[in-house]
C-alpha cells in the first residue's frame, strides 16, 4: 500500500487500532456484569457522616486495606468564589463500617474536584478553581 500523505497513513493507523480495540472488546465476558446483583445497603455510612452535611463529589480506594476516601466539593461554583473551604473536605471512612476515621482538608481548596489514590498509596487532589494538582502525603 502506498501513502502520498501523512492524512491517509493515521486513518489507516487509528482504523487498525479500533479493529483491534473491538476485536479485543468482543473476547470479553460481559454476562459477569450482567448477572451481578447490587444491592443497596442501609446502615451505611454510619450515621455520623450525615452529621457533617458532606456531599461527597469523588471517591478514592486506598489499595490492599479498608479506607475509603470521599472528596466534598463546596455546594456551588458561584459559592466558592476563590476563598478557601472553611471546613474539611476529605474523609476517610472504613468501607465495611462506614464508619469515620479522619476529616482534613479545611482551608486546603477552594473547589476541590477530583481524589485519585496510586497502587503505591500517594493520594492526589484537584482543584478546579486553583487550577492545581496536590500531592497530599
Amino acid at each position: 500500500m502506498i501513502f502520498n500523505n501523512k492524512r491517509s497513513i493515521q486513518d489507516v493507523v487509528l482504523f487498525h487500532v479500533v479493529i483491534l480495540l473491538l476485536a479485543l472488546i468482543s473476547c470479553l465476558d460481559l454476562t459477569v456484569l450482567a448477572e451481578t446483583n447490587f444491592q443497596l445497603v442501609n446502615d451505611w455510612p454510619d450515621l455520623n457522616v450525615s452529621s457533617l452535611k458532606f456531599y461527597g463529589s469523588a471517591v478514592a480506594i486506598y489499595p490492599r486495606s479498608q479506607l475509603l476516601v470521599v472528596l466534598h466539593r463546596s455546594d456551588s461554583w458561584e459559592e466558592a468564589g476563590h476563598n478557601l473551604i472553611s471546613h474539611d473536605t476529605v474523609i476517610v471512612l472504613d468501607r465495611s463500617s462506614g464508619k469515620i476515621l479522619s476529616t482534613w482538608g479545611k482551608d486546603q481548596f477552594v473547589k476541590p474536584h477530583g481524589i485519585e489514590i496510586t497502587p503505591g498509596g500517594d493520594l492526589f487532589v484537584t482543584d478546579l478553581k486553583l487550577h492545581q494538582v496536590f500531592k497530599v502525603c
